[in-house]
C-alpha cells in the first residue's frame, strides 16, 4: 500500500550551492540543495561528524538574483550515501514569497 504524501506545500526540483553551519560549527561547509518548499528542502551534504535528526542547521543560498537567502531549520532525516548525506530539512518558518520565488 502507498503511503501518503503528507506535505501541505509542493516540492519543487532545484540543484543550487549552499553554505551550511551544523549547530555551533565555527565554519561554513558546501553542499546542494536538491528540492524545495515552503517548508523544508532535501540537501547533499559533505560526511559529518556528529550528524543527527533533530540538530539546526543554517543555510545560505545564493538566489537567482545574486542575493543572499538565509533559513534556519532541523534536520529530519538523514540518510547515508559513498559521497556524504541526504538530509531533510525542516525550516523554522515557511519561505515569504519572495524568498520562495528566488530560488525556485
Amino acid at each position: 500500500m502507498a503511503s501518503e504524501d503528507r506535505r501541505v506545500f509542493k516540492r519543487f526540483g532545484v540543484v543550487l550551492k549552499i553554505s551550511y553551519f551544523l549547530y555551533n560549527a565555527p565554519y561554513a561547509r558546501e553542499g546542494l540543495m536538491i528540492d524545495v518548499s515552503r517548508t523544508g528542502a532535501c540537501l547533499k551534504i559533505q560526511k559529518e561528524k556528529n550528524l543527527s535528526a533533530g540538530g539546526t542547521i543554517l543555510l545560505e543560498i545564493l538566489a537567482r538574483d545574486l542575493k543572499n537567502v538565509n533559513i534556519k531549520g532541523a534536520i529530519v532525516w538523514i540518510k547515508q550515501t559513498e559521497e556524504g548525506y541526504i538530509i531533510g530539512v525542516k525550516f523554522n518558518k515557511p519561505l515569504d514569497d519572495a524568498s520562495f520565488r528566488s530560488i525556485t
